[in-house]
């Protein structure tokens, strides 16, 4: 028996020193898992949370800016379409200017090459002056004076009248019939009062052919000048000297018809 008692002793040590072991490490996870507590309390956000908040925070601000690029192209389209209406309007404008001076000009007539006793600083008082005189001779025809000035303004108004068009319109019919009537009374036309566009261009090829004119069949305002002497050739007779420099062929320095030289060598 005495030889137990020292084993005994021996475990009871062995037993102290394992319970405090246990204690120890008992003590050990306990501080553990209060210092983990701690932590857990403490610690900075995941890293996906951050990048989460940072993901959001530019998308408002890429959003935001979005709406800016908007609202400045936006403003941009307004100005550029205010700016299209402006210069529409200018060139509107500018058009109805160039038409109106157009239209003045087309009435514009070279008053230097007509006879003294006709010219006017107008044209309405040019032509006046023409119905006058042809008015003033007592075997003008009504309808003579209206051919020679329905010819005058068909010049005006184009610049020319070119016989080889054909007449299928009623209006270039009616014309070639006023040139028709204009020609047989100065003794250049013989057929028939019909309009016809073959007949009118021989008897303009042919009036041009006697007058030494440029046979092209175009009546243009030395044609014209021409054609309107004739008419008026014994009635201008008297006006001595101031008739024959009037009917002199050579261009004159002066208002055109049109805008275009005396005919620019047509007709």
């Amino acid at each position: 028996m005495a030889i137990n008692d020292p084993t005994k002793h021996e475990r009871a040590i062995t037993y102290k020193q394992w319970g405090a072991h246990l204690r120890t490490v008992a003590i050990v996870l306990i501080l553990e898992g209060i210092l983990f507590g701690a932590w857990a309390m403490t610690r900075p956000e995941p890293p996906h949370w951050i990048l989460l908040e940072e993901h959001q925070s530019l998308k408002v601000t890429f959003q935001e800016e979005i709406e800016e690029e908007k609202k400045k192209t936006r403003e941009a389209k307004q100005q550029t379409q205010t700016q299209i209406r402006l210069k529409e309007a200018r060139y509107a404008n500018l058009q109805r200017k160039h038409e109106d001076l157009s239209k003045e000009l087309a009435l514009a007539i070279r008053t230097d090459r007509l006879p003294r006793q006709v010219q006017a600083s107008t044209g309405p008082q040019t032509l006046k002056n023409i119905e006058t005189v042809c008015q003033e001779h007592a075997r003008v025809n009504p309808t003579n004076v209206a051919a020679l000035l329905a010819v005058l303004a068909e010049i005006q108004q184009h610049g020319t009248i070119n016989t080889a068009l054909d007449a299928k319109q009623s209006s270039r019919q009616s014309l070639y019939k006023q040139v028709q009537v204009l020609l047989q009374a100065i003794g250049s036309y013989s057929g028939a009062i019909t309009g016809a566009q073959t007949n009118t261009l021989m008897a303009v090829k042919a009036f041009q052919t006697k007058n030494q004119l440029k046979v092209d069949g175009i009546i243009g305002l030395k044609t014209y000048m021409r054609m309107a002497r004739l008419f008026a050739h014994e009635r201008l007779d008297s006006a001595g000297q101031d008739n024959q420099q009037a009917s002199s062929d050579d261009p004159l320095p002066g208002k055109h018809l049109t805008g275009s030289t005396s005919d620019k060598s047509k007709g």
